[in-house]
């Protein structure tokens, strides 16, 4: 209220660490509850982000949804395709991997790549300013994925794979 006195009485004045603390870990006034844990009202800011950024995010990202959506329909069938030749055991992708294992050879990576499509789609809502360099890379790293599953494999054997071999 506007005609109250903003001077703090000197019980009510915090200490420096006080101050620390409520400006480091704390958002908005729930240090006047005295709760020491992180309030609601981040997960109330998280909430109107998405929903602040979803407004158009279809009209303007279209192009990229459209090829990230068949880049990643390439690369669901092209993992199907080389799983059902060699089984779950050559797949890269750790997820994929065990859910091939539950799932099988067909329905895990076709789950994987919804999860995966599910994904991509939050954080570039949540980041929306630089969807584009999430949703390139993206699409880049899909077909890359789909040709090595098709053709690549036969060519070549990336030498990241080399040196992952060993963890694996």
């Amino acid at each position: 209220m506007p005609w109250i006195d903003r001077k703090k009485l000197p019980e009510q004045q915090s200490t420096g660490m006080q101050r620390l603390f409520r400006n480091k870990y704390q958002c908005g006034d729930s240090h006047r509850s005295g709760s020491k844990t992180m309030p609601s009202k981040s997960l109330r800011n998280i909430i109107e982000r998405f929903r602040l950024n979803w407004k158009d995010y279809i009209h303007d990202y279209r192009i990229y949804l459209i090829l990230t959506f068949i880049s990643a329909l390439a690369d669901a069938v092209s993992t199907v395709y080389f799983m059902r030749q060699t089984g779950p055991e050559a797949e890269g992708h750790p997820a994929i991997r065990l859910l091939s294992w539950l799932l099988g050879p067909v329905l895990g990576p076709i789950f994987g790549k919804l999860c995966q499509l599910t994904a991509i789609i939050a954080l570039t809502v949540y980041l929306r300013r630089q969807a584009p360099y999430i949703f390139i890379a993206v699409i880049i790293l899909y077909v890359w994925a789909a040709w090595y599953n098709v053709w690549g494999c036969n060519l070549y054997y990336p030498r990241l794979f080399q040196w992952l071999e060993p963890l694996s």
